[in-house]
């Protein structure tokens, strides 16, 4: 089930450097799972705005949070190019059957999920995603 309070199931990736991971692998206390289609500008513009989020970055740089960006379906030169450049602490990949495991119908979609890979919330637009790590950030202070 991909509802909040739901154990999402864990699935397997190939990452954008070819290595073979799956989600449950990711020991953040927090995981914010993203998934995205091949073309998106909206999808670029919340990317910008996450790796320029102060408390966002911070949390990723004390393990406190992890970002798993997804796409559903095998990557093409294009999905390539446009993630090449995205934060190394990211953890980018494809999965061609994710979308059996996990709701993906909505593109883009985003999980957030706790230490045990429960969903907490679920597609929380980009502001309500930077105010979780804004609030996310004071606690850990």
């Amino acid at each position: 089930s991909s509802i909040p309070g739901a154990i999402i199931q864990d699935f397997s990736y190939v990452t954008r450097h070819g290595a073979r991971h799956n989600l449950y692998s990711n020991d953040a206390p927090i995981k914010l799972l993203l998934f995205e289609p091949g073309d998106c500008s909206d999808c670029s513009f919340n990317r910008l705005r996450l790796q320029a989020d102060v408390a966002t970055g911070q949390l990723i740089k004390d393990g406190q949070l992890k970002i798993v960006l997804i796409r559903p379906g095998k990557p093409d030169a294009d999905w390539d190019k446009a993630m090449a450049d995205q934060p190394y602490q990211w953890e980018i990949g494809t999965s061609p059957d994710v979308d059996k495991l996990v709701d993906t119908r909505l593109l883009p979609g985003n999980y957030v999920l706790d230490q045990d890979n429960k969903i907490v919330m679920r597609n929380l637009t980009i502001d309500q995603l930077l105010n979780l790590s804004a609030s996310l950030y004071r606690q850990d202070k």
